[in-house]
């Protein structure tokens, strides 16, 4: 015979006993067993469901970014032949690379602008072996998201550093407006 609470006073009551003697409710122990059995089984579903929802959310919403509408593209700037710019309008007037540290190269350079207004400009740096086998092959926009005025622009980025870099070649393979 074990003594427990009366699930309605709270009484310390026997196990068998059939009625609470302070407030009269029937089955008081098996009851306040039962409803403490149900608080486990509740608070389970829940961290049941909680991971339900956390699983949904991060395998779904990707899920579901997949198929959102993608947005448009900004719109292009039209040009005449007379004022469109191309690679050919761009030209290296020189460029080089050194390591700066175990880890590192710095590539350095100038170019020249030769189109009538700003434009983007994206490099092609390949660096090769000591049997011209590409090691690297690095497409940069030296300016990033900024057109560079007509004229000469000096350029620099840092590049990881491979300790089979021999050489290092420099073109322009694209421009663009901003």
């Amino acid at each position: 015979m074990a003594i427990k609470p009366c699930r309605e006073c709270g009484a310390q009551i026997s196990t068998e006993t059939k009625n609470c003697p302070q407030c009269g409710v029937g089955a008081p122990a098996r009851n306040a067993v039962r409803a403490r059995g149900e608080v486990v089984h509740s608070a389970a579903v829940y961290v049941i469901q909680l991971g339900l929802i956390g699983a949904g959310l991060f395998y779904g919403v990707p899920f579901i970014l997949e198929r959102l509408p993608k947005r448009a593209s900004p719109p292009t700037v039209q040009t005449t032949a007379k004022d469109a710019c191309s690679v050919r309008d761009i030209s290296i007037i020189q460029s080089d690379w050194r390591r700066t540290n175990s880890d590192f190269v710095r590539v350095t350079g100038e170019l020249r602008n030769d189109c009538s207004e700003p434009v983007g400009v994206r490099l092609q740096i390949t660096f090769r072996d000591a049997n011209h086998k590409v090691i690297a092959d690095r497409k940069p926009w030296p300016a990033s998201a900024t057109n560079i005025e007509p004229g000469a622009y000096s350029f620099s980025f840092l590049d990881i550093f491979n300790p089979a870099m021999i050489t290092m070649d420099t073109r322009v393979i694209e421009v663009r407006q901003w």
